[in-house]
C-alpha cells in the first residue's frame, strides 16, 4: 500500500472530484471506490486507483463553490464516498 499526501496551497480549491466504482476482482468485492481524482482551481491530483470495468461519476462544483469536507464508508476498501460543497 502507498499513501499520497495532498497539500493544497493557501489559495487552491477543489472544483471537481471524480471517482469510479465498481469490483475488485483480486479480492472478490463487487463494489468498491476502484478509483479517484481530484481537481482544483490550479492543479489535477490523480486519478489514483484503476476504473477498469467501472461506473464513472464527476461532482463538478458550480458558481465559485469548493469542496470542504469528505466522509466514507469503509471496511478493508472503500465502499461509499460523499462529499461537503460549500457554495460560492
Amino acid at each position: 500500500m502507498y499513501v499520497v499526501q495532498i497539500t493544497l496551497g493557501p489559495s487552491e480549491y477543489i472544483t471537481q472530484v471524480d471517482w469510479s466504482v465498481g469490483p475488485f476482482k483480486l479480492k472478490e468485492i463487487e463494489h468498491c471506490i476502484t478509483s479517484i481524482k481530484f481537481v482544483t482551481n490550479q492543479a489535477t491530483y490523480g486519478p489514483f486507483g484503476h476504473a477498469v470495468d467501472s461506473t464513472h461519476y464527476s461532482l463538478p462544483v458550480l458558481n465559485n463553490g469548493s469542496v470542504v469536507g469528505m466522509f466514507g464508508r469503509a471496511g478493508d476498501y472503500l465502499h461509499a464516498i460523499g462529499f461537503y460543497v460549500l457554495p460560492f
